[in-house]
């Protein structure tokens, strides 16, 4: 789990959904830290190709994976930056990241 949600972050970072497509299902939804509900097909939507220019990355914290039966639910804080034109920005902001997957389906 840990492996796919850096890779959906790194390639998110870059513009490229298919990560996001490949590892999320068509009934994912995304609850914001105001509580609003977004939808993969919204989330797909909003994805952003940023300028070459800018080089967003993510520092990824206080990781914790907890296993329910065939259940895991990761649960971390990214810290979105970026550098821009050779200058490093402050944290642009913090957010919640989680992420839940069905273990051993299909096996």
């Amino acid at each position: 789990m840990l492996r796919i949600q850096r890779e959906m972050i790194d390639t998110s970072l870059r513009g490229d959904k298919s990560a996001f497509e490949r590892y999320t299902a068509d009934t994912y939804i995304e609850t914001d830290f105001n509580g609003a509900v977004t939808t993969r097909a919204r989330t797909l939507d909003n994805f952003l190709t940023p300028p070459s220019s800018m080089k967003p990355t993510v520092e990824i914290q206080d990781v914790q994976v907890h296993v329910y039966g065939d259940t895991a639910v990761i649960s971390s804080r990214g810290n979105y930056r970026a550098e821009a034109n050779g200058q490093k920005s402050p944290t642009l902001f913090a957010r919640p990241i989680f992420g839940c997957a069905a273990m051993g389906v299909g096996s």
